[in-house]
C-alpha cells in the first residue's frame, strides 16, 4: 500500500514579536522546514501542514506597552503585525510551500490558548495575505480539525483553566466585541505576563519543579503577586469598572499561578476527553499539543500522540550548573491513497538554531537578586499568607454550601 498524503503537524511554536522575549526567534529555520514539505519526496504527494495551536504567542505580546485583557479586532491585528514584522521568513516559507507542487497543498491554523486572536476574521484575512494565499488553501478550522482518520486539536479545550467557550468566543460589548478569554489567560495577563520581560529566561527552563527547587523565591514572588492582584486590582475591575470579561475567585487564581507559572503544566489525558471525544469519534489517530511533552498513548484501540513543542526550551543540568537546549519536535502522518488509513507515523526531532548569546544568562542564579528585590517590595508576606489561608477556607465553605463563587452579572454574555 502506497501513501499519497502526508500531514505535518507543528505545535507550540509560540512566535512572538522578536527580541529576548520571543520564544521562537527562528523564522528562517521554520520557513525552511515548511518549504521542504513541497520538495523532494513530497513534491508529487498531497501535503497538509497543520499548525496545531500556539503557533503565535499573541498572549504575551504587548500592545502600546500594555497587556490588554479587553482584546478587540484592532488589538489582535496589532499583535499579528508585530509577529509578521519579526517572522517574515516564516510566512515566506509557507508561501513557497503553497506554490510548490504538483501535489496539492493546504495549510491549517488550529486555535490554541496562546493565539485565540485567530478567531477574529480580520486576523485570518491578514494571515492569508502574509502567506500569499489567493485560493483559500490557508484554512482556519477553529479548535479542531479532521483529515481522514486523523483528529487534531491543540488540547487546551480539555484543560479546565484554559478552555474557551467554543460556542461564544466573543463577549458582546460596546463599541465592539471582545475576545472571550479563559480564566487562566486573564490570570496570567494580570499577574505573570507583565513580569515576562524580566524573567523570560526562567519561562523556558524545564523541568519547572527543579527551577522552583533551585530558586524557591520564585514561588513566593508569584504567589505574592497573585494575592496583591486578588485583593486590589481584581476588585477594581470587577466592582468599579464592571469589566465584562471577568469571572474569578482566589483558589482558581492560585491554581493558575501554580500550574502555569510555577510548574510544568500538569494536564494529563483527561477522562472526559477520552470518553467524550476519542471513544465517540470515528478517527483512529488523535494528535494534540499544549503540554510541551512528546508522548504516545492508547485508548479504546485508538492512538493518541502528544506532539511536544517547537518553542525554545532548555533543560536544567544537575544543581543548576548549566542549561542545554531541548530538541524541537513535530509529527508526520502518512495516509493511504483514499485518505482512509494511517500507513505511517514519524516523530521528528531536531536541534534548533542557537539563541542570541545575550538572551542566555551565565547562570540561572543571575536573576535571583532581581527576584528578591521584587519580593521585598510586596510587603508583609507572613500576614498575607494568613489572609490567603482564610480566603481559601471561605471559598471552600461557599462551595460546600452550594452558594457558588463570584461572577460578574453580565458574564452570561459569553464569559467562561
Amino acid at each position: 500500500m502506497t501513501h499519497q498524503r502526508t500531514i505535518a503537524v507543528f505545535s507550540d511554536i509560540e512566535m512572538g514579536g522578536g527580541g529576548h522575549t520571543d520564544d521562537f526567534p527562528h523564522p528562517s529555520f521554520l520557513g525552511e522546514l515548511v518549504a521542504d514539505y513541497g520538495r523532494g519526496r513530497y513534491a508529487d504527494r498531497a501535503v497538509d501542514v497543520v499548525f496545531n495551536g500556539d503557533t503565535f504567542d499573541f498572549l504575551k505580546l504587548p500592545v502600546g506597552g500594555e497587556y490588554p485583557i479587553q482584546v478587540t479586532s484592532h488589538t489582535a491585528l496589532a499583535k499579528t503585525d508585530a509577529v509578521a514584522a519579526a517572522h517574515q521568513a516564516f510566512f515566506d516559507g509557507v508561501g513557497e510551500f503553497l506554490a510548490s507542487g504538483p501535489g496539492p497543498r493546504r495549510v491549517h491554523f488550529v486555535v490554541g490558548n496562546h493565539d485565540a486572536e485567530i478567531l477574529f476574521p480580520a486576523v485570518r484575512r491578514r494571515i492569508r495575505e502574509l502567506c500569499g494565499d489567493t485560493s483559500d488553501r490557508v484554512r482556519f478550522p477553529g479548535f479542531e480539525l479532521a483529515i481522514g482518520p486523523v483528529h487534531l486539536e491543540h488540547g487546551h479545550q480539555y484543560d479546565p483553566l484554559f478552555c474557551m467557550d467554543a460556542s461564544q468566543p466573543f463577549v458582546l460589548a460596546r463599541p465592539e466585541p471582545l475576545l472571550n478569554l479563559s480564566w487562566a489567560a486573564l490570570g496570567l495577563l494580570q499577574v505573570v505576563i507583565p513580569m515576562h520581560p524580566d524573567f523570560a529566561f526562567y519561562d523556558r527552563l524545564v523541568p519547572r519543579d527543579e527551577l522552583m527547587r533551585l530558586v524557591p523565591e520564585l514561588t513566593e514572588l508569584f504567589n505574592a503577586l497573585a494575592w496583591r492582584y486578588w485583593t486590589k486590582d481584581f476588585w477594581r475591575e470587577f466592582l468599579v469598572h464592571k469589566n465584562p470579561v471577568f469571572t474569578f475567585h482566589w483558589t482558581m487564581l492560585k491554581e493558575v499561578i501554580r500550574r502555569f507559572a510555577l510548574t510544568t503544566p500538569e494536564v494529563e489525558i483527561d477522562q472526559e476527553w477520552l470518553q467524550g471525544t476519542i471513544a465517540k469519534r470515528p478517527a483512529k489517530l488523535f494528535i494534540s499539543g499544549h503540554v510541551h511533552r512528546l508522548a504516545h498513548h492508547w485508548h479504546a484501540g485508538k492512538r493518541i500522540v502528544q506532539s511536544g513543542a517547537m518553542r525554545d526550551e532548555f533543560r536544567i543540568q544537575p544543581g543548576g550548573s548549566a542549561v542545554t537546549p531541548e530538541l524541537k519536535t513535530w509529527v508526520e502522518v502518512d495516509l493511504d491513497h483514499d485518505d482512509e488509513a494511517v500507513v505511517g507515523l514519524t516523530t521528528r526531532e531536531r536541534l534548533g538554531p542557537p539563541r542570541p548569546p545575550q538572551d542566555l544568562p551565565d547562570s540561572l542564579f543571575d536573576l535571583v537578586p532581581l527576584v528578591r528585590e521584587r519580593l521585598a517590595s510586596l510587603g508583609d508576606r507572613e500576614k498575607d499568607g494568613a489572609a490567603q489561608a482564610d480566603q481559601e477556607r471561605r471559598e471552600v465553605d461557599l462551595k460546600r454550601h452550594g452558594r457558588g463563587l463570584w461572577s460578574h452579572p453580565g458574564a452570561g454574555s459569553g464569559s467562561t
